[in-house]
């Protein structure tokens, strides 16, 4: 009988002292993890530029010649944020994409002529939140042969 004093005892000032406050506040709306710049080092980009991003939940693809696919995460544009028409391809000096992952992501860059980019991205967190991380990526000339 006596352990059972013991247990109400143990469980009563469990629940007279309640759980602690926590010190944390909620992150904000969603944020995009990351906002890649990509420009060719000797002009426009090709009109052949692709872009794969493998990230937690699936992949996305974007080229410039107008498909795109898995693209509730990777969204691209201009420099000024504006829609690309593929018939501009080979026009474009710079491509900004929006990727909004959640997390880490591997994104991959591809044009003919041009060495392939490979760059694995780390998420930014502060005070446990995901933070925007702007990524400059440039598309360097290959060997001959490539």
């Amino acid at each position: 009988m006596t352990e059972w004093r013991g247990y109400l005892a143990l469980l009563a000032g469990l629940f007279v002292a309640g759980c602690p406050e926590e010190d944390t506040k909620p992150c904000d709306a969603p944020v995009m993890a990351f906002r890649v710049t990509l420009n060719a080092a000797d002009g426009p980009l090709p009109p052949d530029t692709g872009l794969l991003v493998r990230h937690g939940t699936g992949n996305a693809e974007y080229h410039l010649q107008g498909l795109r696919s898995g693209t509730n995460v990777l969204f691209c544009g201009d420099r000024d944020g504006g829609q690309i028409d593929p018939n501009d391809a080979g026009k474009l000096d710079v491509l900004v994409c929006e990727l909004w992952t959640d997390g880490a992501a591997h994104v991959t860059v591809r044009a003919k002529g041009y060495l392939t980019l490979d760059e694995q991205l780390d998420a930014k967190l502060e005070s446990g939140c995901l933070q925007t991380r702007d990524v400059q990526l440039t598309l360097e000339r290959g060997d001959a042969g490539t």
